[in-house]
């Protein structure tokens, strides 16, 4: 098993490949032409790409990243990364065969893997090469026949069962 974690995911997003994944959204849902769509593309460019934050009196335009606050960061944060998981990710890449399971909430990514931890050293250098957002390596838990280090199951007194990753 592994996780990853991609850091200061909001302020790490490209802004241009960003508006790039909702184009490809839009373009897939509604009609080209389709005014609505030109208008939200207008807006999240405005709202992505316009962002001024003071600091010791002094007024500075972010030009990285999604505005750390903004309702608009949650959602082109996780549009940016389901664009870059299935262009990257999704399609075929030498390491499909070692990924049994892929699974994301937010920036946090828990990855079931096959293979020995020199191919996912392999892995986390081909992920770090193809992504804008720095994605490091929060931990790596590799399960054993017989080992309960990295899952265990517990009972609680009330008899209810769970599971827990550690």
């Amino acid at each position: 098993m592994l996780r990853l974690d991609i850091e200061a995911l909001y302020t790490s997003i490209p802004q241009e490949e960003s508006l790039q994944a909702i184009t490809d959204l839009l373009l897939s849902q509604v009609r080209e032409s389709a005014a609505p769509a030109k208008w939200i593309m207008l807006l999240a460019k405005l709202a992505l790409t316009e962002n001024f934050f003071s600091f010791e009196d002094q007024i500075y335009l972010q030009h990285h990243g999604a505005s750390m606050g903004s309702t608009f960061a949650p959602s082109i944060a996780c549009l940016y990364v389901r664009w870059f998981e299935e262009g990257n990710i999704c399609a075929n890449n030498t390491f499909n065969d070692d990924i049994r399971l892929w699974r994301r909430y937010i920036d946090d990514i828990l990855v079931i893997w096959h293979g020995d931890e020199t191919t996912i050293e392999l892995f986390i250098t081909w992920l770090k090469e193809r992504s804008a957002p720095k994605i490091r390596s929060w931990g790596t838990y590799l399960l054993e026949a017989g080992r309960k280090d990295a899952v265990g199951s517990q009972r609680a007194s009330d008899g209810r069962s769970g599971a827990a990753l550690f």
